[in-house]
């Protein structure tokens, strides 16, 4: 998900899972490979077309090769490591370097799962300028912004800001961390996503 800001939404607060391009984060372009070792246990497929499936197993289909980390010790269903990295925990975005956008780092690693269960959104660094206009970040937490939200719920996993800012619920507090291609081209990435969200709240310490 080229740069936001000096670092913004990285799934963005998920403040959100969007990093965009003129408007926030970027999502970045459909991957040829990521170079590196076995994500989430299973390798993605190194071929496939853009938008393909992106099953766990690792065979046929995904478009992206492993990323090159050993993922967040979470099992949902999707090999999310490749596409965390690509679409979330990059630099501008939710990385830690040189600042994660909206305070929230997404890189797919062990201490992933602290990072986000039960931890209160921040909505720092986010983004403060309508829809298509270029990046102004905000000044001060917007109102819109919910105090008492968190960015993964171990209550109730569809009530987390991650879901809430992919899913595009939440207006008025930083960008949308969808990218529109996941409602046509990928929905099988923001199911992966959710799938993520969902194995956070429900993960044993």
């Amino acid at each position: 998900m080229p740069g936001r800001l000096r670092g913004l939404l990285l799934f963005g607060s998920l403040g959100v899972l969007a990093l965009v391009a003129p408007t926030g984060c970027a999502f970045t372009a459909e991957p040829t490979g990521v170079p590196g070792t076995a994500g989430n246990g299973a390798a993605a497929g190194a071929g496939g077309s853009s938008g393909a499936a992106m099953a766990g197993s690792g065979s046929a289909g995904g478009g992206m090769a492993s990323s090159g980390t050993a993922g967040a010790g979470i099992d949902p269903g999707c090999d999310y490591v490749p596409l965390m990295v690509m679409d979330c925990a990059h630099a501008g975005c939710h990385a830690p370097s040189p600042v994660a956008a909206a305070g929230l780092d997404l890189t797919p690693t062990p201490g992933l799962i602290g990072r986000l269960k039960d931890v209160p959104a921040q909505h720092m660094n986010i983004n403060c300028a309508p829809a298509g206009e270029p990046i102004v970040e905000c000044g001060s937490v917007p109102a819109a912004c919910p105090s008492d939200v968190l960015l993964v719920s171990s209550a109730n996993w569809e009530a987390s800001w991650m879901i809430a800012k992919l899913r595009g619920t939440s207006v008025g507090c930083g960008d949308i961390m969808r990218d529109p291609t996941y409602l046509t081209e990928k929905p099988d990435r923001e199911a992966c996503v959710e799938a993520v969200v969902k194995a956070i709240a429900e993960s044993t310490p």
